[in-house]
């Protein structure tokens, strides 16, 4: 069995122990994708036993174009930051979201996300809802504001996350399963929650909340690491 890369050190201040196991698990089951994506730097140390020569070898992944990365997640932030200064006008409460959400990004203490209630606030005038046409039906696509919030901090496209949206709903309708909540993956691996109430026309579909795939997540915290 060949050995497996060390992943120890993806690690953030808040990451515990059951966080560290899950992209453990991730990583192994996905290793040659990440490897794909990743550059491939190892060391080798050579110590010498009583029969010859013995080779220990070390494997350490990092992502390409580390920096780029790096300003990619700034470009996310900043989308945020230009959403805020455009649709608050109060200049003093403006700055307070902005120092607020700038600070989760950077530490990810969820004492410093936007509640419901801010991102109500900053959203509330800005569509990604959309209405597709389905055999039989439309299907209204609504998105909460604290989704579109996640959506634009995690660089998750609403186009891709709607369209998504309208193809599960699609075979929901067809397995004759008119409510529930569900987790969708888009064809880039972010996670999409969803609720929906099809027995009616139009039917309806809510996103809840939104992720970015898990490696994205991974690059992010090797970027955090090493700046």
């Amino acid at each position: 069995m060949p050995e497996l890369p060390y992943i120890e050190d993806i690690k953030t201040e808040r990451t515990d122990i059951g966080d560290r196991l899950r992209m453990r698990r991730y990583y192994r089951k996905n290793r040659q994708d990440l490897r794909k994506k990743m550059r491939h730097v190892h060391e080798t140390s050579t110590s010498r036993t009583e029969g010859g020569v013995s080779h220990e070898r070390r494997h350490t992944y990092l992502p390409d174009g580390r920096s780029e990365r790096s300003e990619k997640k700034k470009a996310d932030l900043d989308k945020v930051v230009d959403t805020i200064t455009h649709e608050v006008q109060n200049k003093e409460l403006a700055q307070r979201l902005v120092d607020k959400v700038t600070t989760y990004n950077q530490t990810h203490n969820k004492s410093y996300d936007l509640t419901n209630e801010e991102s109500a606030r900053i959203y509330r005038n800005i569509d990604f809802d959309d209405t597709f046409k389905l055999p039989d039906r439309e299907l209204n696509v609504e998105w909460k504001n604290h989704a579109k919030y996640r959506s634009e901090l995690r660089n998750v496209n609403p186009k891709v996350v709607n369209e998504q949206v309208r193809k599960d709903m699609s075979k929901r309708i067809q397995q004759h399963r008119s409510v529930g909540d569900e987790r969708l993956k888009t064809p880039h691996q972010e996670t999409v929650v969803v609720d929906y109430s099809l027995d009616q026309n139009p039917a309806e579909a809510e996103v809840i909340s939104v992720w970015a795939s898990e490696l994205v997540r991974i690059a992010k915290l090797w970027t955090k690491r090493e700046s």
